[in-house]
């Protein structure tokens, strides 16, 4: 039981946030958010909730790995 709802949530997880960046990749033409960095970073930054997002998500990634070098 457990297993199947970590494997739905990482599925939701995975396909949720690809919808955005399949939309904004189709308006701008900026595909995959790796054609254009500068465009990308600008979009990541552009406004207080975004940001907090943006480095929210840099710290946990920051401490993952510094946890994962430990092991």
């Amino acid at each position: 039981m457990k297993k199947t709802l970590y494997l739905i949530l990482s599925g939701l997880g995975f396909i949720a946030p690809n919808l955005y960046v399949a939309k904004v990749s189709i308006e701008t033409g900026n595909y995959l958010l790796w054609l254009d960095p500068m465009a990308t970073l600008h979009g990541m930054f552009q406004n207080d909730i975004s940001s907090a997002f943006v480095v929210d998500l840099l710290v946990v990634v920051l401490i993952f790995f510094m946890d994962l070098s430990g092991q």
